[in-house]
């Protein structure tokens, strides 16, 4: 193959590649505005990990994980600082307007078995604040 043409093969290629990667960011960046303004006018946020998971409406707050921790003894949400061996961590909700714990559930309060995936006690938490009339 001719050495100029080769040459031109492969600088269309490096524009095609230009091309596909400036597209590719304009897609990225309608996908984040739109998210952008999904949550803004829905107020709604869900996130999830290996050890928590959350959602919110924008008036309640529903979260399960390490950074809530609680127990029988000292209750739900108090075992920080106590050195407490019995500490399990919780399912908590808050009011979103003025940060008012409405409902907080250790672990063994939630579900029957243990080392399920977090999302699970976030929804039995979330149904186990409906059996108790709180939202």
């Amino acid at each position: 193959m001719d050495t100029d043409l080769k040459s031109k093969i492969i600088e269309k290629e490096r524009e095609l590649e230009s091309m596909k990667f400036d597209l590719l960011k304009q897609e990225r960046s309608a996908r984040l505005k739109k998210e952008v303004e999904f949550l803004k006018d829905r107020k709604i946020d869900v996130y999830t990990s290996d050890d928590y998971c959350g959602m919110s409406d924008g008036q309640i707050s529903f979260y399960y994980g390490y950074e809530v921790t609680g127990c029988k003894i000292h209750g739900s949400g108090e075992c920080e600082g106590q050195d407490c061996e019995m500490s399990e961590w919780c399912f908590q909700a808050t009011d979103c307007n003025n940060g008012r714990i409405l409902a907080s559930y250790a672990t063994s309060e939630l579900w029957h078995r243990a080392g399920e995936k977090p999302y699970l006690y976030l929804l039995a938490g979330i149904a186990r604040g409906m059996q108790d009339g709180l939202w």
